[in-house]
């Protein structure tokens, strides 16, 4: 689908309005300036121009419109019962509906990141009368829901109504696939037709007749340290890990040379705001690291404990890979694998590790989604306190994002005059 949202932005040099006229004009978006507002259009387009025009519908066989629109963003909105689904639409001072194909959002106070939340999985849009959507989902996408057995199974159906085309499969069902070590051997029986993350050495196994498709992903895989844990609240030991590990042989071994060695949380494709450079900050070096260690009383080493959930292969294989580094330098690592229900609960939710090794990707594609990640009063952010330093970024998936969201960090908003910003951040928006 092309609209306003996956063209990059101008680069400031260019008037706004000039950057308007180089746009595909088969883009399905008609962008008009309003300075205080954002306006949705819910005209139900194909992607093809040649397919004309048809209206979108629900699962339920009923039309999408404004008013379904405005029920969703609002109950996104709604805090009456704590925090917001997506505490970002708090900013929203009214959301209107002038007709059945428009829905304009008033916002207090300019947000760079706002498209990107109502882009969000969280704003899915369902219908304003499904009092249950936890129980009854309904969608508009190519496939609605049959029925669900919780930890084993999601059935759903192809929906012929489906505004791009009924699919070619008729019925899909997701299984949860609680043992990884199975999905090799579940693929080549035929019981699963379908598995998404597999490692390369399963991908190997599998027979002739299976097509790998091999892709990327937005995600900086880590080793994080509380700082409650009296080692890690020295400097020098946590500068001295970050020089005992080689990241270039985790790469390496746990993907086979196609990860990108990162020194931020910054993942390559938030472009500007990664930094290649800082990956060579902390290069591998065994002598400087047992230097740091006995300088920070630690010449005998000491042992830690890294929590990593054990439904993620690649995470226990760089843990292990970590730990056998680091007795070069005289430190212990044990691994303590644990379910990802109880690394939720406990390590993420109550912070009870000493440390733990994690990919972490942005809620949303928004440099400042991935950042709040780290801000220690977040809901469920990674740090313990707020003095914390997670000095080790072992990895990062080196991505190419398939949906460019539009977004403009605030720090540089200072860069650009106040009424080249207005356009640019409350255009109206007629799109799908």
């Amino acid at each position: 689908m092309k609209s306003i949202v996956k063209y990059q932005l101008p680069n400031g040099k260019v008037p706004f309005d000039d950057w308007l006229n180089t746009l595909d004009k088969s883009c399905k978006a008609e962008v008009l300036i309003r300075i205080e507002r954002i306006k949705y259009g819910l005209l139900g387009k194909y992607r093809n121009l040649a397919n004309g025009i048809s209206e979108i519908k629900f699962h339920n066989g009923n039309p999408v419109t404004a008013a379904d629109v405005k029920s969703s963003l609002e109950t996104c909105a709604d805090s009456s019962s704590g925090s917001a689904l997506i505490p970002a639409f708090s900013n929203i001072t009214s959301i209107e509906t002038p007709d059945d194909k428009t829905v304009v959002i008033t916002l207090a106070e300019a947000d760079a990141d706002f498209l990107s939340y109502v882009a969000g999985v969280k704003a899915a849009i369902v219908p304003a009368d499904n009092t249950d959507p936890d129980a009854d989902p309904i969608g508009t996408g190519p496939y609605k829901y049959v029925s669900r057995s919780v930890q084993e199974n999601i059935k759903l159906e192809s929906f012929a109504d489906y505004w791009g085309g009924k699919p070619d499969i008729d019925q899909v069902t997701f299984k949860v696939c609680a043992d990884t070590d199975s999905v090799v051997t579940s693929l080549n029986s035929g019981s699963i037709d379908m598995m998404a993350h597999l490692t390369t050495t399963q991908a190997e196994q599998l027979g002739d007749d299976f097509n790998v498709v091999e892709g990327t992903m937005n995600l900086v895989q880590g080793l994080y340290l509380n700082n409650s844990f009296e080692p890690f609240q020295n400097e020098l030991v946590r500068q001295a890990l970050c020089y005992g590990i080689d990241r270039d042989e985790i790469i390496n071994m746990v993907s086979d040379g196609k990860g990108v060695k990162v020194g931020s949380s910054m993942f390559p494709n938030f472009r500007k705001y990664f930094e290649p450079e800082l990956a060579d900050k902390y290069s591998y070096d065994v002598d400087k690291a047992k230097e740091l260690l006995a300088e920070a009383g630690y010449s005998d080493g000491f042992t830690f404990t890294i929590t990593v959930p054990s439904n993620y292969p690649q995470h226990v294989d760089t843990a292990q890979i970590i730990a056998e580094q680091l007795k070069k330098i005289g430190v212990t690592a044990e691994i303590n694998q644990v379910e990802w229900n109880t690394w939720l609960d406990d390590a993420y939710g109550n912070r009870n590790f000493e440390a733990t090794l994690v990919g972490v990707d942005a809620s949303y594609f928004a440099a400042s989604a991935m950042l709040s990640r780290f801000n220690s009063d977040a809901p469920c952010s990674n740090n313990v306190n707020q003095h914390d330093d997670f000095g080790i970024s072992t990895t990062s998936y080196n991505a190419s994002a398939k949906y460019h969201i539009f977004h403009l960090d605030r720090s540089i908003q200072g860069k650009y005059d106040k009424q080249y910003l207005s356009k640019l951040f409350y255009a109206v928006i007629n799109t799908i």
